[in-house]
């Protein structure tokens, strides 16, 4: 649960006892006196009930900053601990700054892809390259996003450890970068959406006016979650050459690679999709430039030349495979901009009752597209 100042409401749950015995429960918050905690209740072995936690005036609205925090539920039962639960929450208060904190974001993730309530996780690198520092940072989730939970530690990306406390806020200085770990989990299915501008994962800052923190994504960023069941195959992006997240076109056109590998027990019959990130918010238009996906025995001028948007692919397990994109120089008036991009997907084909193949998202890249003269 997030809140951002001008708004914050109170936190309602509903709060089931699924033990066999009767609970003394307990209820307590991580932000002070700014919520009214419900009063000690019992419940009996089965039954459920509807708790608030309710935000008062006395919280202190007057100082820029995030805090991390949550709300609690203990169950005691002849004065021992039977259950707890915790639910993280978030408040932030933020300012109104002349200029606002800068926030560039790097992530290889793209599509993850799990099980309703397993916890996804994946590095990111945020860097500061305003002219302001950026302070009381944090990581939520979109704002459509309410059946997604968040959670995030400084992160070491040399030792790949852990390297702070779990949800702390952070502050990143005018032109330096900071690591953190990423966790979310998914209490729903949901499919990854090819073309959303929304991401499923949102990093903002309590020194911004507003929220989330404007600029903070663009197209190399978004990461949105695909939950599979074992009869989809699990697969991952290796690596792509370039690896930048931008792909500097020139007039002859690029290439670039994509390789990805077969994590499962068995050998994944998959389909390599590629799709244009095209429209052009500024004219109302969609301005296409043109993409095609090769295998990696292609070469360059011949993938250039084809239209192709999808290669069936059949990746045995434990193996990689790697994949050419091209993307042509844009014709007539048309450019490139950060705001337009081309982005590869390996899908799996199923049946969704009786209507036409759809197609489920395992993993992908995107890249934002530059032209160059």
């Amino acid at each position: 649960m997030n809140y951002e100042f001008y708004q914050c409401d109170s936190a309602s749950y509903i709060v089931h006892n699924s033990t066999a015995k009767t609970l003394t429960v307990t209820a307590s918050t991580g932000f002070g006196n700014g919520f009214d905690v419900p009063e000690p209740f019992t419940l009996a072995p089965g039954a459920a009930v509807v708790k608030t936690f309710t935000y008062n005036n006395a919280f202190d609205i007057s100082t820029v900053k995030t805090l991390s925090g949550g709300f609690t539920l203990t169950g005691t039962a002849d004065e021992i601990e039977v259950a707890r639960i915790s639910m993280p929450a978030r408040i932030s208060v933020h300012a109104s700054p002349v200029e606002e904190p800068k926030l560039e974001i790097k992530s290889q993730a793209r599509v993850l892809s799990g099980a309703t309530g397993a916890v996804f996780k994946f590095p990111v690198e945020i860097k500061n390259s305003g002219s302001v520092p950026a302070s009381g940072c944090y990581v939520t989730n979109g704002l459509s996003e309410s059946t997604l939970q968040t959670g995030w530690a400084a992160y070491d990306p040399v030792t790949k450890q852990i390297s702070g406390e779990a949800n702390a806020p952070f502050d990143i200085a005018v032109g330096e970068s900071v690591h953190i770990l990423v966790g979310m989990r998914s209490f729903t299915d949901r499919l990854a959406e090819a073309n959303s501008y929304q991401p499923a994962v949102e990093i903002g800052c309590a020194s911004a006016s507003n929220y989330p923190n404007p600029g903070q994504f663009d197209l190399t960023n978004i990461v949105d979650f695909t939950n599979t069941v074992t009869q989809y195959p699990n697969l991952s992006l290796v690596k792509t050459v370039p690896e930048s997240p931008v792909l500097n076109v020139t007039a002859t056109g690029k290439v670039f690679t994509a390789t990805f590998k077969n994590n499962s027990k068995k050998t994944a019959k998959v389909t390599a999709v590629i799709e244009e990130l095209s429209f052009n918010g500024q004219t109302g238009e969609d301005e296409p430039f043109g993409v095609s996906v090769c295998s990696a025995k292609t070469k360059d001028a011949k993938c250039l030349a084809t239209s192709n948007k999808k290669l069936a692919l059949s990746i045995k397990k434990g193996k990689t495979v790697t994949v050419k994109v091209a993307v042509r120089y844009p014709q007539g008036t048309r450019e490139f901009s950060a705001h337009k991009g081309v982005t590869l997907f390996l899908k799996h084909d199923y049946d969704n009752t009786g209507r036409a193949p759809a197609y489920i998202p395992l993993t992908g890249t995107t890249k934002a597209l530059l032209q160059v003269p």
